[in-house]
């Protein structure tokens, strides 16, 4: 995997680096050695990130920590407002521990931030201030930029309180029903409840019983079931050998589909085809 140094993205000696992207194909995971903060301004697709998958819209904000791995899957053009920080950027350790604090709960790291039309106006326009000063670098830029970042920082903290007070006053129902429209396009994924939680904001443990109070079964008897039935339908459907359709629905493990399958059906792979096709 390959590991990225500022030295390759700014001119030596600066601490920061504002840039206006656009991407239109796949980029392979890699991480760098600076800190990596993601505005998306045009365009849809995903970020995987230290092995999770996060789609990603118009106002979507990623905080990408150093060495973290992560890799760019777009559907077609996106274009994206990208901040470099190196840790010299920072007065001390503590102005970039509160910085990160925004993105660890619980310490699990959860790096995604949606803000609303209005918060990306105003995030924008602190970020071409930031980009103003790095470029004028008059008087004592550095304190001003530091200053800016900051706010900067408290908008993205704004922006999640209000996502989390959104989810708060939701219906579990609608909530589910938003979890289950998002299993059911990712299930052949390795999708896990902690993700899950993570994505919509939840402790995970609160996320699993509510699951099984709305929904009557754990969200991974849920993912199971949609496998093996994709999996069925692949038998009849298709002339795709037993070890190709486990790969498909989303094992790695060819043992682990035999007996999964078996102990849902009552049947091996082979026999379920014979029988029903």
């Amino acid at each position: 995997m390959i590991n990225y140094h500022a030295a390759e993205f700014i001119p030596q000696g600066d601490t920061v680096g504002i840039a206006n992207r656009t991407v239109s194909l796949p980029e392979e995971e890699h991480s760098h050695n600076f800190t990596d903060i993601i505005l998306i301004k045009k365009g849809e697709g995903r970020q995987i990130i230290d092995g999770k998958v996060y789609d990603y819209a118009p106002g979507s904000l990623f905080f990408i920590d150093r060495l973290v791995p992560h890799a760019f899957e777009p559907s077609g053009r996106t274009e994206y407002i990208e901040i470099i920080l190196i840790p010299d950027f920072f007065e001390n350790d503590d102005e970039r521990s509160a910085t990160r604090r925004l993105f660890y709960t619980d310490d699990e790291y959860q790096p995604s931030v949606t803000m609303n039309a209005d918060e990306v106006v105003d995030l924008t326009a602190l970020i071409e201030i930031l980009a103003h000063e790095n470029a004028r670098r008059a008087g004592d830029y550095r304190t001003v930029m530091r200053l800016c970042f900051k706010l900067i920082m408290l908008n993205v903290a704004r922006a999640l309180e209000r996502m989390r007070s959104e989810l708060a006053n939701r219906d579990p129902e609608y909530i589910l029903s938003v979890v289950l429209e998002y299993v059911d396009k990712h299930f052949t994924e390795n999708i896990s409840q902690e993700e899950l939680a993570a994505r919509f904001r939840y402790n995970s443990a609160y996320f699993s019983r509510m699951f099984k109070k709305h929904r009557g079964e754990n969200l991974s008897d849920y993912i199971t079931k949609k496998r093996i039935d994709y999996a069925a339908d692949l038998l009849l459907t298709t002339e795709l050998s037993a070890e190709q359709i486990s790969e498909r629905v989303g094992y790695k493990s060819k043992p682990q589909f035999y007996n999964t399958f078996t102990r849902y059906t009552g049947k091996t792979p082979r026999q379920y085809r014979i029988d029903n096709k």
